[in-house]
């Protein structure tokens, strides 16, 4: 079983061939609106957000992301909360 596949399972995730359930370096890119290369620096090598790889080409899955998403939105705003009322 490869890793996607484990992945797809663990979190039940169905057919990967019929969902959209990856995002690819340049589709993350686009929402964080940053270059692909600056996507594949922070997910590859500093290992930030969850990944998978699809032969040559890496691709975070989209339950990662969103939950990565949530964690940052999260963490911004305790962050601003503790900045404005100083708790």
């Amino acid at each position: 079983m490869t890793y996607s596949e484990l992945f797809c399972h663990t979190y039940g995730m169905e057919n990967t061939e019929t969902r959209k359930d990856f995002l690819s370096m340049a589709e993350v890119g686009a929402r964080l609106g940053v270059s692909r290369e600056t996507v594949r620096r922070f997910v590859i090598h500093q290992r930030r957000i969850p990944y998978v790889r699809h032969g040559r080409n890496y691709r975070v899955p989209l339950l990662a992301w969103e939950q990565w998403l949530a964690e940052q939105n999260a963490a911004a705003l305790a962050g601003i909360k503790e900045a404005t009322h100083g708790d």
